[in-house]
Formats: C-alpha cells, structure tokens, sequence
C-alpha cells in the first residue's frame, strides 16, 4: 500500500515555501518549483506514475500523478495476460473492484475518453477479461466514471492491426496518452516485445486523439483517417 493509500503526506519545496500533497484531494497536481532530484520523494509511492513537465518559460515543473488499476477476471491464459505482467512490474495495482473515484475502459461507454477526463480522476482501471466473454462482462455495471476509447490498431500478436481488439496493456498506454501522460504510456509498452509496434501503427491517431476536446473533435479524427463507420458502431453499442 503506498503512502498517499494511508494518507501519509509529502512536500516539495517550493523557493522558501512548502508545497504539501494529500490523498484527499481528487488529481493531485500542482505548479512547483523543485530540486534537482525529485523522485527521491516518489520512490516511497509504488504504483504511483509521475509525469512532469518543464515550462521552458517560467522554470516551473506540472506535476500529475496517476494510479493505474486492474481487474483481472482471469478469463484467458496467465502466461500471456498483459495486465498481470503490469502487476508483477509494479505499473499497475491488482483490485478486486472499481472504486466510485476511478476512470473505468469500458468499450460499451456512451462516452469516448477525452483529454478533459484527467481532471475528474487520479486513477484509472482496466477490466482485463477475455475479448469472447466481453458482452456478459460489461452487462453489469462497474463503479467509476464509464470511457471508452476511440478506434484504434491492435499491435499485439494475436489481433494484429485489428480495430480494437486491444490487450489491457494497450488500452492502458492509449488512455494515459490521450490524458496527456505520453511519457507514462511509453513505460507501459516497454515491457512487451511488440508495445512499440502498438505505438507505430497509432502515433498519429493518438496524437490527435489527444487534442481533441469533444465528442465532434473525435469524429471529425474518425472521419479523417476512414474510422468513422467502426467509431459508428462502437458510440451505438
């Protein structure tokens, strides 16, 4: 269990003054000035991604950090479920269920995931199950706020250049990189032979995911690279 898990706070300095982080505020993030070794004080926070920017102008760091879930149902093969390769790695956190707090991947959401989203949630879950048992899985409700992602190639071995047909690592790296965590999506793909290969046949489909700022702006994405009709589909399951 990490530190913000037990409510145990953290500073940052900024200049003379304290900067201090709870796991009572809803995204934790904030505009600081920081020392030269920052993760000293993320090291303590397993599970934890922190994704920080400079801002050339100001000398001022944008700090994120975002807690990745996982449910696994266990409906496939271990030896190669990505999300329990995550878990043995530590970029992601086995949970028995959803949280109320979190962002849930669900591919029959009325809502596409946008890059607005990361303001509502400091985590996100994956449901990791089979792609056969898909329908009876999401048939009942899971807690959080409901996002689906946008159409996008599967790079995995198995539904190769498939529309959709993502392993839970993928669609984890394609919702960390709409949210504006690109660096956070790059670490997940690591850890797979065939990760970049998921990045090389979406970069620019996920660039421009990432910019959108509404329903129309996806649409407009879709209709751009001939995705529209499966984006069709998908909005009216």
């Amino acid at each position: 269990m990490s530190c913000l898990n037990l409510g145990i706070k953290f500073c940052l300095v900024w200049e003379r003054s304290l900067a201090w982080y709870d796991s009572g505020f809803g995204c934790l993030r904030s505009q600081v000035r920081i020392l030269p070794f920052p993760l000293i004080f993320f090291k303590v926070l397993p599970n934890y991604h922190i994704y920080y920017q400079r801002k050339i102008l100001t000398g001022l760091y944008q700090i994120f950090i975002m807690l990745i879930n996982v449910v696994m149902l266990k409906q496939d093969d271990p030896r190669k479920c990505s999300a329990a390769k995550l878990v043995k790695f530590g970029l992601a956190k086995h949970v028995k269920k959803t949280s109320s707090r979190t962002l849930v991947l669900n591919p029959f959401s009325k809502k596409t995931l946008l890059k607005s989203d990361k303001k509502l949630v400091s985590s996100i879950t994956a449901i990791d199950c089979s792609w056969n048992l898909t329908n009876t899985t999401f048939s009942k409700p899971f807690s959080g706020i409901s996002r689906k992602l946008p159409p996008l190639l599967a790079g995995n071995p198995v539904n190769y250049s498939k529309l959709n047909k993502l392993t839970t690592v993928e669609a984890l790296a394609a919702a960390v990189y709409i949210l504006g965590y690109f660096d956070m999506a790059m670490i997940l793909l690591d850890k797979f032979k065939w990760g970049h290969t998921f990045y090389t046949l979406n970069k620019n489909l996920l660039e421009d995911y990432s910019k959108a700022i509404s329903e129309s702006d996806i649409i407009e994405i879709c209709k751009e690279y001939g995705l529209s009709h499966s984006y069709l589909d998908i909005h009216s399951s």
